[in-house]
């Protein structure tokens, strides 16, 4: 295997993509010098998209033309360009010009309490679509449902509790929609009007591009609406969830119970209760209505028009924030060219979120995924730590970054704690090619190489949909919410840092694709391209009847299902004896510790011993094609060294691939009881990159230049007192957080 060929010849594909905010007066030919100076920087192509400050028209015949001319100056500078379908986020408005038709407008069923005296059915307003007679009491903090009723005339209207009057309205108008309101996602027409003003413009005016000088499109973090989210809503959010003409009647078709007779159990609990299946039933029937309304016709329209599709959704980093804003990312990654998440700092809450866009990558054979990166680094991010960030996601599974975010001009806004541009202001332009060619080098590699077996993880976000009620999701007195979130982050964070493969499966996903194939000791799970041999089942409330059919055929077959801790204790919302189910008597049962490993992947190749240190250095093996292993391992710890042995079954020729440097070089390694032994000092966030070919594949170095146990492994070098020096640049003091004192006080 010809690894110094492989990660010396280089394609635009192996390169980050960097993201130019244009604003001011769009002058083509500093745009293109721009580009020129990215691609020195290592960037193999650019989004471009509108941002505040311009003073070009968006849109305009002049803004088509002008990214028209732009491309094809790129193209012919070896660049690849993507035009961004927004001027912010959440993509979906044109700039608010998709949505100055009312009827295309988001909507929300919304709630009042009011007391009984007073009330009049004459008073209330044609948005009303039902009316209850409630009983509210406190329960562990929170308002529930006692009883309640509908009240369908005044001849009914026989109570002493007070009355809900549950309505639609249209969300609010923002400053962050240009003034405007954002686009109901779920209503199919209103979509359609939006590609209208946007894809089908850009197609009037450059199509001819499309493929060829213009690539692909990037849609950031569309949304199915705001559901009791703070984000992208009004100031009556705690009582707010997505709503759309047809919503009742998709319900009544999918669930055979009507919305309305029950429409208060989708703001409160009942008494006694953790969990709505009303709210769980409705999030799913939303969910489906902005796949069938938003992401499958912008995935189709961007087919049909030979433009890949990048996005990444609003709400992906956690259970919650996914139940408020989108519903399931997954299910719409699937409707992605390349799917990816927004990774703007290095923080271990993040890893879920980076395992659900790779998992659907490597199900579907994806052609790539991505990270929206450092946008959240600050000004003093480093180059050690921007390379740390990218080596853990690599390490998940992500192999394109697009590098946010360059700025065309300064006539613009800023947001949140801008980091130093990644661009041509940058102090570091000469020296940043250093991290872009060793993630080139990286990416090449895995693109020349395959995973092998994942497990499978069941993935709880259905329990989250039907723990969404009216309030603050995320407040402390919601413990149910935060337990389901801490099981989902214990999890993922004990499989990673174990160096344990696995994949999520989106129960949505699983219903229409996954089948069970062979038997016995071959028994399979398929999803798309990938077969899973055992399933883990943990941190469930509930779990889809469609699941738990699958999951009983493949353990009737042979297959191996664990279940961790606690059972699930319900079936589609509804309340069932899991225990006494043949799945859970076929199954193998387990606790949430350091033996768990051992339980669902007792094999392993490859063992790492760290010295002083617990679970820091993490490793992912790879194949090339003719079987060659490519071992990848990484040290979390951005603080810390680790000294570590690294044990591998079988004699191997071990090549150590410099990715900082571009170069191969054969290592020292002490062979002995049918193992190959390599001793390595991690520096704080470092990595490890090497090739392991056996030994009928590869010539070892003589027995004589092996080394033994008691060789070291290093050696001292002494320098002189005085070792000279010299600074790359000019030795500037920043003054960036100046301190003043006026008449002798104050700072």
């Amino acid at each position: 295997m010809d690894i110094e060929r492989i990660i010396k010849k280089i394609n635009n594909d192996d390169k980050a993509i960097a993201t130019l905010s244009l604003s001011g007066e769009i002058d083509k030919d500093e745009i293109v010098r721009q580009a020129d100076l990215l691609k020195q920087m290592g960037m193999g192509g650019v989004i471009f998209h509108a941002n505040a400050g311009l003073k070009t028209h968006y849109m305009s015949k002049d803004w088509c033309l002008d990214i028209q001319d732009i491309a094809t100056a790129l193209k012919g500078m070896g660049l690849k360009t993507y035009i961004a379908d927004e001027d912010r986020r959440p993509g979906g408005i044109c700039g608010s010009l998709a949505t100055m038709n009312p009827r295309f407008r988001a909507k929300s069923l919304t709630y009042e309490i009011v007391p009984k005296q007073g009330f009049s059915f004459n008073a209330l307003s044609q948005n009303v679509v039902g009316v209850y007679s409630v009983k509210i009491v406190k329960e562990d903090g929170m308002d529930k449902l006692a009883h309640y009723y509908k009240i369908n005339d005044s001849a009914s209207f026989k109570t002493d509790d007070d009355i809900m009057i549950v309505s639609v309205k249209e969300n609010e108008s923002s400053e962050f929609y240009n003034d405007g309101y954002y686009l109901d996602t779920l209503n199919a027409e209103a979509v359609r009007y939006y590609i209208s003003k946007t894809h089908e413009k850009y197609k009037q005016e450059i199509g001819e591009t499309f493929g060829r000088e213009v690539v692909g499109i990037y849609s950031t973090e569309p949304i199915r609406g705001p559901m009791f989210s703070p984000m992208f809503s009004g100031s009556d959010w705690q009582k707010c969830c997505p709503y759309t003409y047809d919503t009742e009647s998709e319900f009544e078709e999918r669930w055979g119970y009507s919305l309305i007779t029950r429409l208060p159990e989708l703001f409160f609990f009942t008494r006694g209760e953790h969990y709505s299946i009303v709210t769980s039933h409705y999030a799913e029937v939303i969910n489906n209505q902005f796949l069938s309304a938003y992401v499958i016709p912008y995935y189709e329209w961007c087919k049909n028009n030979n433009l890949v599709l990048f996005a990444n959704f609003a709400g992906e980093e956690t259970l919650t924030s996914q139940a408020m804003l989108t519903g399931s990312c997954m299910s719409c990654y699937r409707y992605c060219d390349i799917p990816g998440v927004d990774v703007p700092y290095l923080t271990e809450g993040y890893w879920g979120m980076m395992k659900q866009v790779t998992s659907v990558k490597r199900q579907f054979n994806k052609q790539s995924c991505f990270s929206l990166s450092y946008g959240g680094t600050g000004w003093g991010g480093t180059f050690a730590q921007y390379k740390l960030l990218a080596d853990v996601q690599t390490y998940l599974g992500i192999d394109t970054r697009l590098i946010f975010k360059a700025s065309s001009t300064l006539s613009q806004v800023a947001k949140r704690d801008y980091p130093t541009a990644i661009t041509t202001q940058s102090a570091f332009i000469d020296e940043y090619s250093y991290v872009e060619n060793y993630f080139s080098r990286l990416s090449a590699l895995n693109k020349a190489t395959k995973e092998g077996e994942h497990i499978l993880v069941i993935h709880p976000l259905l329990s989250a949909w039907g723990m969404q009620v009216a309030g603050d999701c995320e407040d402390e007195s919601r413990k149910d919410y935060h337990a389901l979130e801490d099981k989902f982050a214990s999890m993922y964070s004990y499989l990673i840092r174990n160096s344990i493969d696995f994949d999520y499966g989106d129960e949505l996903i699983m219903a229409e694709c996954a089948k069970v194939k062979g038997l016995g000791s071959s028994t399979s799970i398929r999803i798309g391209e990938c077969k899973y041999k055992t399933v883990v089942v943990y941190g469930l409330e509930t779990m889809r009847q469609s699941t738990f059919k699958l999951l009983s055929s493949f353990a009737s077959r042979g297959g191996k299902v664990v279940f961790v801790d606690e059972l699930p204790a319900r079936l589609n919302g509804y309340k069932i004896d899991f225990a006494s189910s043949e799945l859970v008597k076929r199954s193998v049962r387990a606790q949430m510790n350091r033996e768990l490993a051992q339980v669902i992947a007792p094999k392993s190749f490859i063992r790492v011993d760290e010295y002083g240190s617990e679970k820091n250095v993490c490793f992912k093996k790879r194949y090339f094609a003719d079987g060659t292993v490519l071992l990848y391992a990484i040290n979390l710890n951005k603080e810390q060294a680790i000294d570590a042995m690294i044990k591998i079954e079988g004699d191997y020729k071990v090549e150590r691939v410099d990715l900082r440097g571009g170069t191969v070089e054969e290592m020292h390694v002490v062979r002995e009881n049918g193992y190959t032994i390599i001793s390595y000092l991690f520096e704080e966030g470092g990595e490890f990159v090497v090739v392991l070919s056996s030994l009928e594949k590869g010539k070892l170095f003589d027995g004589s230049s092996e080394i033994t146990h008691e060789e070291k492994m290093f050696e001292k070098v002494a320098f002189n007192d005085v070792l000279e020096y010299k600074l790359s640049e000019p030795n500037v003091a920043v003054l960036d957080r100046a301190q003043y004192v006026v008449n002798g006080d104050g700072r």
